[in-house]
């Protein structure tokens, strides 16, 4: 005699085989994504160098930072310059200097200061000599420009 075969026996394959395939595409996919990781952060991050320019006679509280990278690869493109400002920390109109004074916020309205907005010597410290360097350093090490 003999035995019939039955649909469910090849949907079931057919399932378990769409499965198989659909995993191992997704393992394929991962390794070549890892493999073009590997290439792309093989030799570690280009070098780059960030120089503050000293002041000048006369200028006033701006700041420029000029950053340079190693390499021939970057041809026709240029380290951004990017200027800093910080007039503002110095001035005592433009932020809190102690708890209930009413300044002006950035929408052009008074608002009264909380002891949380108080900007103390250690603050505007932190903000111009790690705060600002930090933010200038993860810019500039991703943005070239070409010179017109």
């Amino acid at each position: 005699m003999r035995r019939r075969v039955h649909a469910t026996q090849f949907l079931s394959l057919a399932v378990f085989l769409l499965l198989l395939m659909y995993g191992a595409g997704g393992c394929l996919a991962a390794a070549h994504r890892r493999a073009f990781d590997e290439v792309l952060w093989g030799n570690g991050r280009p070098p780059t160098a960030m120089v503050r320019e000293l002041p000048r006679k006369g200028q006033g509280a701006t700041q420029a930072y000029t950053v340079a990278t190693a390499g021939e690869e970057n041809s026709g493109w240029a380290p951004i310059r990017i200027a800093v400002s910080t007039e503002d920390l110095t001035d005592p109109s433009k932020h809190c200097m102690e708890e209930g004074e009413m300044k002006p916020d950035f929408r052009g309205q008074d608002s009264e200061c909380w002891k949380e907005d108080v900007l103390t010597a250690e603050m505007t410290k932190a903000l111009v000599e790690e705060t600002v360097l930090v933010a200038i350093k993860l810019h500039a090490e991703r943005l070239l420009v070409q010179r017109m």
